[in-house]
């Protein structure tokens, strides 16, 4: 994964993830922590895009709690946690999705496609339980995303009222 290719607003997704692990005792940044860190940022566009698939937001948020709560946890002093192989597959998938756009950043639509593709993690198996799927959420950004191969590193604004 190369932290460059981050939007901006996925860096701090990143950034809180580690924040999350680190917080809770975890050794690993797991999926979980990413889609956390996803659904709850301020001024993020993967919580509108959810949103406006019709999924609530903070009943997913509330379920990713509970399953955070169920990582392991490490005693004494804690290093800073790693992207798991895991939460490292899913950027990887995100940069995939990334290039099938034909971005030039890994925005938060490719990060939450990702979940939706990679059926390995519970997160994405919980965002798909609650509705989420491909078809929707590319359905959600035709109505409101700029044309692919928008070269920006914040987040899409919307070219249609």
């Amino acid at each position: 994964m190369n932290f460059e290719q981050l939007t901006l607003k996925n860096q701090e997704v990143l950034q809180e993830a580690v924040r999350l692990a680190r917080t809770a005792g975890n050794a690993e940044v797991s999926p979980e922590h990413l889609a956390v860190a996803l659904l709850a940022q301020e001024g993020g566009t993967a919580a509108a895009l959810l949103g406006r698939i019709g999924l609530m937001v903070a009943a997913c948020l509330g379920e990713l709690h509970e399953l955070l709560g169920r990582l392991p946890r490490t005693e004494g002093e804690v290093p800073e946690p790693r992207l798991s192989r895991s939460a490292s597959r899913l950027f990887d998938l995100a940069t995939e999705i990334s290039r099938e756009f034909r971005d030039d950043y890994v925005a938060q639509e490719h990060l939450l496609l990702a979940f939706v593709r990679d059926e390995r993690t519970k997160a994405g198996e919980l965002l798909r339980a609650k509705g989420l799927s491909e078809a929707s959420l590319l359905a959600a950004l035709r109505r409101s995303a700029a044309p692919p191969g928008f070269p920006t590193r914040t987040p899409r604004r919307s070219t249609r009222r």
